[in-house]
């Protein structure tokens, strides 16, 4: 009863429903429509497990959805918190600091799309480069969606992204800020 349990997280999915860990990690796993939605189904049923046998409420819960649902284990059976592992890891590496003279912060991720941008740690490095005012390029295996993306919403930093599917026909430019 001593322990105190915190997880590190970067997505703030909830368990369940249309920004649940299956809807929207389930594709990117390979799950087709009817995948999804049995996994969803199972997500609910898990999370009414949850509340009827532990007393803990958590489908709704930001964060819960992480690692298809390990979130919401961690607050269900430890009555633990979600942080930001980001945050965390980059406070105690001393990221600020480091990044105050930097001209360029170039960081990766396996597949660059709109989900890289709700939570996951390069939306917490991009953050971060924004509020220093350094410019941040992103290499990546694969964009998808990009152009679906209101540029508005596109953090400040964010220069250019280079996709590895597109490094032969445009020289690596997938999507530059002056675009």
């Amino acid at each position: 009863a001593s322990v105190r349990v915190r997880a590190l997280c970067d997505v703030t999915n909830p368990l369940t429903g249309p920004r649940g860990a299956a809807r929207v990690f389930g594709p990117q796993k390979g799950a087709d429509g009817a995948m999804v939605e049995r996994l969803d189904m199972g997500l609910g049923r898990l999370a009414r497990c949850f509340e009827r046998d532990l007393g803990r409420r958590v489908s709704d819960t930001p964060g819960a959805g992480a690692a298809g649902g390990m979130g919401a284990a961690v607050l269900a059976f430890f009555g633990g918190e979600l942080i930001s592992g980001i945050d965390y890891i980059l406070e105690a590496i001393g990221f600020d600091s480091a990044l105050k003279d930097a001209d360029l912060l170039i960081t990766g991720e396996g597949s660059f799309d709109s989900q890289s941008l709700g939570g996951k740690v390069i939306s917490g490095l991009l953050a971060r480069a924004g509020a220093s005012g350094t410019p941040v390029d992103v290499v990546c295996g694969r964009a998808a969606g990009l152009e679906r993306i209101d540029r508005a919403a596109w953090p400040k930093a964010l220069r250019r992204v280079w996709s590895g599917t597109d490094l032969g026909a445009a020289a690596g430019r997938m999507l530059d800020a002056e675009d």
